[in-house]
């Protein structure tokens, strides 16, 4: 994974330049890491039935890069033919998306009205329709803008994707649109990160040990927030590497993550002194 550890340290130092980002994610794509991270895994696979692929957040996508600034996914797309009407989320974020198999069928991009304002929901809010497109005409990079949101709605054939957001730390709110494309209701932004740690709260509550996986899943992440749920969690349940972890935390050249750390250290010192 030096790639990809290079390619998030390359992303964090452009992360105020969006021509650069855009840079680095073309020669990313075209650098033929996919194939050769889906050979790898294939290989270890047939080798290991019991092979741990970190990042899977779901049957359909492998999170590879999860900080503040960037989400960098894998996503594979299944033939499912015209897609029912379901609702779209607004983050205000900029897509790049780089169909390596683009597959067949249709795709468009949705536009807020330069009127809405992501901070300030109104219900009733109606998406525009701004392009439609084939997904095999998909041949360069596909840019989503922040005011914009990107939809299949045909796929006869499987899709395989890589797909890079670029988050604004100014949003606190993420609108949901209705299936008829008008505005429902808005969640605060921070609610999505929150969920881990209500899991792993509920988890000791409940007197459940917490899967080892579940932990080398969470220490693996970029975002400091994961990593330090699981840091948390691990030193309540008297892991034994909870203390090691903190300790790479604390020396961890992400000054967030450092940062965390040492709180978590200096709470920990201070309910004993007291």
């Amino acid at each position: 994974m030096d790639h990809i550890d290079d390619l998030s340290s390359r992303l964090h130092d452009a992360r105020n330049d969006i021509a650069a980002v855009e840079a680095l994610f073309s020669a990313h794509a075209s650098s033929g890491f996919l194939a050769d991270f889906v050979a790898h895994h294939a290989v270890a696979i047939a080798r290991d039935s019991n092979h741990f692929l970190a990042g899977i957040t779901s049957q359909d996508s492998i999170c590879l890069i999860n900080t503040p600034s960037f989400d960098y996914t894998i996503r594979f797309g299944r033939p499912v033919g015209a897609v029912q009407p379901h609702p779209h989320k607004w983050t205000a974020s900029t897509q790049l998306i780089k169909f390596q198999i683009p597959g067949t069928g249709s795709a468009r991009i949705f536009e807020v009205p330069s009127s809405a304002q992501i901070d300030a929901f109104e219900p009733g809010v109606p998406l525009r329709i701004a392009k439609t497109f084939r997904l095999e005409d998909c041949v360069d990079i596909v840019k989503v803008g922040p005011r914009e949101i990107f939809d299949i709605c045909e796929s006869f054939r499987p899709q395989l994707a890589e797909v890079l957001t670029i988050r604004s730390d100014a949003v606190g709110l993420i609108w949901t649109f209705g299936p008829d494309l008008i505005s429902v209701f808005a969640e605060d932004s921070t609610a999505r990160s929150s969920r881990l740690q209500n899991v792993l709260d509920l988890a000791y509550a409940a007197g459940h040990r917490v899967p080892e996986k579940v932990y080398q899943c969470a220490l693996a992440q970029d975002n400091p927030q994961v990593r330090l749920s699981a840091i948390r969690s691990m030193l309540r349940n008297g892991h034994e590497r909870a203390f090691w972890e903190l300790h790479m935390a604390i020396v961890s050249t992400s000054k967030a993550l450092a940062a965390g750390a040492s709180e978590i250290l200096n709470s920990m010192i201070g309910s004993r002194v007291g």
